[in-house]
């Protein structure tokens, strides 16, 4: 994977502000525990998670897809959208909500591709480089590996995408890789955030048990990128 090197003081301030977040959220839980008590507690969140339910209810399906399929490429998190597509849009066991978030992805990442091949490539390499991150060179035979790794990468989406589409990777193999690869973590997290909206403890278990196999994988692709001769090369020079 030459040339994709990542700053790591830019990683940590990445992972930083979810790190205070899972944090603040711990020892609020703890404290609401504490004050309420276990019967009170659970009451408290059924009244949340059904404000929160007629609220995403109001969104229009049609509004909400456009959102999806524009904003993302722009710098909105894509988490935003994995966690509310299964209530918004529904669906038996959320598939509508699931189909048409997919739907919306792939038309996301097209876009951010024609976006770079416009006269925006180089604000959008500057941006890039500005954040230390370099347009990696893609080895003959490691594309797909490359650019499954870039996606599964703490990079912000709307990064992966440009990064990728700036490389010699072309469009169909861009789509190939990348919209698997994020449709598979995006699948997972619509599965948590429907079973934190609906209840459904086994779609949480589902969406948890997704993501470990992506970590499986990820470990996996990682082993075999290192113990290559051109990464062993690489790291020689």
């Amino acid at each position: 994977m030459q040339g994709f090197s990542p700053d790591k003081r830019a990683l940590a301030r990445q992972l930083m502000p979810l790190l205070i977040f899972c944090g603040v959220a711990a020892v609020a839980s703890a404290g609401l525990w504490l004050w309420l008590g276990t019967d009170q507690l659970l009451a408290w969140v059924n009244a949340v998670r059904e404000a929160l339910q007629s609220w995403l209810r109001i969104i229009p399906v049609w509004a909400y897809w456009v959102a999806f399929a524009l904003l993302p490429a722009f710098g909105v998190p894509l988490t935003l959208f994995y966690l509310s597509a299964i209530p918004i849009m529904g669906g038996p066991f959320g598939l509508y909500g699931i189909l048409g978030a997919l739907s919306a992805l792939g038309v996301n990442m097209w876009l951010s591709y024609a976006v770079t091949d416009s006269g925006l490539r180089p604000f959008l390499q500057h941006q890039l480089e500005k954040r230390g991150w370099k347009i990696p060179s893609l080895p003959e035979g490691e594309e797909g590996q490359t650019i499954l790794m870039i996606r599964f990468s703490p990079m912000p989406y709307a990064m992966q995408n440009y990064l990728l589409a700036m490389t010699n990777c072309g469009l169909r193999r861009y789509m190939l890789f990348s919209f698997p690869a994020q449709a598979l973590v995006g699948i997972a997290m619509m599965l948590m955030g429907g079973s934190a909206m609906k209840g459904h403890f086994g779609l949480l278990l589902l969406g948890i048990f997704m993501l470990l196999l992506i970590s499986l994988l990820v470990r996996h692709m990682r082993g075999r990128l290192k113990s290559s001769p051109d990464a062993a090369g690489s790291s020689d020079a």
